[in-house]
């Protein structure tokens, strides 16, 4: 296999660039991929939907807070401003759904643009509700 003056890790390296070994990456070589982000995103992308998730999950928080102390604040009419909130957080619960099934493999990663579609919607929904809120 190895001659004495070759050290053993330098004729696995060789095999593994060969592509006859098959690794965790998908069908890819043990030497080719990136080990710490998914081969389908760069870092540079990883990183913006780390941030769109990050402002989304911020807004989210802001108006349902808003949107539970107007509740307690109003009154009699006070379900409304939960009922607002709650249509938040099923319009949430789907898109964690969109993301389980995106992750089990039952939606395509080619259809990952809706989850960014849905959670603009959320975006929007949150900034809306706040706008409402606070009037």
């Amino acid at each position: 296999m190895t001659d004495e003056k070759t050290p053993i890790w330098q004729d696995n390296e060789k095999a593994d660039t060969k592509g006859g070994d098959v690794g965790a990456t998908g069908g890819e070589p043990f030497g080719s991929g990136a080990i710490y982000h998914d081969s389908t995103q760069s870092p540079k992308a990883r990183a913006l939907l780390i941030g769109f998730v990050g402002i989304t999950t911020a807004m989210v928080i802001v108006a349902l807070s808003l949107c539970i102390s107007q509740g307690v604040q109003t009154g009699q009419h006070g379900f409304l401003y939960f009922l607002i909130g709650l249509c938040l957080v099923f319009f949430i619960a789907v898109e964690i759904i969109l993301i389980k099934f995106i992750k089990s493999g039952d939606l395509a990663k080619e259809k990952a643009w809706f989850l960014y579609f849905v959670g603009f919607c959320i975006l929007l929904e949150s900034i809306f509700t706040d706008v409402l809120v606070m009037n």
